[in-house]
C-alpha cells in the first residue's frame, strides 16, 4: 500500500512538472505567499527574468519559490519564445581520401583569407587610434521616472539620480518606476502622477510601501 501511494505522489508531481511553463517578466514582480491582496511578501523577481509556472489564471500565476508555492501578478509575464532545435546535419558515411584533400585544401585557404583579414582591420584601427578629431557619437539610454522613498521627489533621467541632496534625508533613496512613454497614471498612495510606456512597478511606493496605480484617460 505505501509503495502504491509513492508511486501516485511521484506521478502527480512528474504531471506538475510537465504542466509548466516558461514565462518571462515584462517588469520587477513581487512574490506574494498567497492570492489575498494583503499577503506577505517573500521576494521580487527582476525583469526579464525566466519562470516556470505551473498555474495561471486572469490574475494570479502559481510559481515555486524557495521550495514552498508563491503567487505573482500574471499582467507582468509574458510567453517565452520558443527554441526551435536546428535541424541534424546530413553526414556522408564515408571519406574518401579525395573528400579529406578538400578539406584540407579548404581549411589552408580560409586560415590564409582570415589572416588578411584581420591584417587589414588591424592596420585600418592602428591608423585610426591616434585621431583626436572623430569623436564617437554618445548611446543614451531610455529615459525613465525615479522616484525618491523618503522625499517622493519624481524626476526623469537616463540613469539613476544623484542621492545627495535629498530633503527628507541624508541621501535620496531612488526607485525606478518605468520607462517614460505617452501613457498618464496616478498613484492613490502617494499622490505621484507620472507618463510611462506602460504600468510602473507597484513595490516602493513613499506612502504606503506599494503603489496603487491608476491610468488617466
Amino acid at each position: 500500500m505505501k509503495k502504491n501511494l509513492l508511486l501516485l505522489f511521484l506521478c502527480l508531481l512528474t504531471v506538475q512538472y510537465l504542466d509548466a511553463k516558461l514565462y518571462v517578466a515584462t517588469h520587477d514582480i513581487i512574490i506574494k505567499r498567497s492570492k489575498r491582496a494583503h499577503a506577505s511578501v517573500l521576494g521580487v523577481i527582476k525583469k526579464g527574468a525566466s519562470i516556470d509556472a505551473t498555474e495561471i489564471d486572469n490574475i494570479w500565476a502559481k510559481i515555486k519559490y524557495n521550495d514552498r508555492d508563491a503567487y505573482i501578478k500574471t499582467k507582468f509575464l509574458k510567453a517565452a519564445p520558443e527554441v526551435i532545435p536546428a535541424p541534424p546535419i546530413a553526414m556522408h558515411s564515408k571519406w574518401t581520401t579525395k573528400n579529406i584533400i578538400l578539406v584540407v585544401i579548404g581549411g589552408i585557404v580560409s586560415l590564409f583569407i582570415l589572416r588578411n583579414i584581420f591584417r587589414t582591420i588591424s592596420g585600418y584601427f592602428s591608423r585610426n587610434s591616434n585621431s583626436k578629431n572623430k569623436v564617437a557619437p554618445a548611446i543614451l539610454k531610455p529615459t525613465h521616472w525615479y522616484q525618491c522613498q523618503h522625499c517622493r521627489a519624481a524626476v526623469k533621467k537616463h540613469m539613476p539620480p544623484s542621492e545627495t541632496g535629498c530633503v527628507k534625508g541624508a541621501v535620496h533613496n531612488w526607485i525606478e518606476l518605468a520607462e517614460v512613454g505617452v501613457n498618464k497614471y496616478f498613484c492613490r498612495h502617494c499622490a505621484t502622477t507620472i507618463t510611462a510606456k506602460s504600468i510602473p512597478i507597484e513595490w516602493g511606493c513613499p506612502g504606503n510601501d506599494f503603489h496603487f496605480w491608476t491610468q488617466l484617460s
